[in-house]
């Protein structure tokens, strides 16, 4: 007599796999995402003692963006003064060869009067690909494990989602030497080198590194994408010509950017959007290469325009449920919630003394005196 399942029997079976399946799959998704953040926890430590080995011997963290060393190399094309700090890390960072062939590609390859380095187009000098500094190579140790899409597009030089931080004031890069003083708020800071004894708050209560999503120009969403020139009333007046000293822009509305954000978690129809984020590790400006702490992770980005000199909003973000992974000077890793207390951010940016930006503007800036962390 042959004895099979009944159509009742059956159904039951699949429920029962349905149930258990509903049940797995979150515990195995948690169990990757507690993989991902540790391994990201792990780079942005190696990272920060990279940046201590790099300050051993040279007595300073190096440059957001500079030349390849600090007293040679202004002349020629406004590009040679872009270089990230994660180059002048390399070596730190077991690259030394790579880094001895950018530097080579930094101080010899010109095309008449014009520095080729960072230029991926036909008219590169001998070299090859070497002469565009780094196009298409992969640097694995500034990618988050939680990047979706960590590929490098034609056009666009290696991506990185690891990033500086300029502490709690409007990213803005300088590329001459007689215009350094725009940012001395946080660690990293264009065309200046800072001590560790400058950091006066002290290296436990001091951002250094954070991590931000890589821009891929896919819509309007907040997370892979960034406003810009919206208007006059949520950041503009700043004086651009011989800058030494800290100036603080006329108008600095942080909530003003904050409100770009619509309730499907992009920007609103009435702005201007643009995709810069990750796409360049060896560019120093801050739209490639730093953070910072005014407004909260995955919050709305935004520039003055739409290049990538432009100064702006630039909050950490990730692909990490909930909030970022930011490394302090000493080494020690927090996540950091996206509803980490920001203070009053109808405030203008300050110059210097305590941040206006809660426990986060003071956990970004160097000497503040605030000894406080998240």
């Amino acid at each position: 007599m042959f004895f099979g399942f009944t159509l009742v029997e059956l159904l039951v079976v699949i429920a029962i796999i349905g149930i258990l399946i509903a049940i797995l799959l979150p515990a195995v998704q948690a169990a990757r995402e507690a993989a991902r953040r540790m391994s990201c926890t792990n780079k942005v430590k190696q990272l920060v003692l990279a940046c201590h080995a790099y300050h051993d011997p040279s007595e300073a963290l190096p440059a957001l963006n500079s030349g390849m060393d600090k007293t040679t190399n202004w002349s020629g094309n406004v590009e040679n003064r872009r270089v990230s700090g994660w180059v002048a890390l390399l070596p730190f960072l077991e690259q030394s060869a790579f880094y001895d062939r950018i530097v080579d590609v930094q101080k010899n390859y010109h095309n008449g009067s014009t520095w080729v380095g960072f230029l991926p187009s036909s008219s590169n000098p001998p070299g090859g690909n070497w002469s565009k500094v780094a196009a298409d190579i992969p640097v694995t140790f500034l990618l988050c494990p939680a990047e979706s899409n960590p590929r490098s597009e034609s056009g666009w030089l290696g991506r990185n989602n690891y990033v500086f931080c300029q502490g709690d004031f409007p990213a803005r890069p300088e590329t001459k030497p007689n215009q350094p003083g725009q940012n001395k708020r946080g660690t990293f800071v264009p065309i200046e080198w800072i001590s560790f004894n400058a950091v006066t708050d002290g290296t436990s209560n001091t951002a250094a590194i954070s991590e931000r999503v890589v821009h891929h120009g896919n819509g309007r969403r907040i997370l892979l994408s960034y406003a810009y020139a919206y208007g006059g009333d949520i950041l503009s007046g700043w004086s651009t010509t011989s800058v030494t000293t800290q100036t603080v822009p006329t108008v600095c509305s942080p909530q003003s950017c904050l409100n770009l954000r619509n309730n499907n978690g992009e920007y609103i129809s009435a702005t201007n959007v643009g995709s810069r984020t990750g796409q360049r590790w060896v560019s120093g400006e801050p739209v490639y290469g730093a953070f910072n702490t005014i407004l909260a992770p995955n919050s709305p980005t935004y520039i003055t325009n739409s290049g990538s000199s432009d100064p702006g909003f630039l909050p950490p973000s990730s692909y990490h449920p909930g909030g970022v992974t930011v490394g302090a000077l000493d080494g020690s890793v927090t996540f950091i919630s996206e509803i980490i207390f920001c203070g009053d951010l109808t405030q203008k940016c300050v110059a210097s003394g305590i941040s206006p930006y809660g426990i986060w503007g003071a956990y970004g800036s160097r000497n503040g005196d605030e000894t406080t962390r998240p």
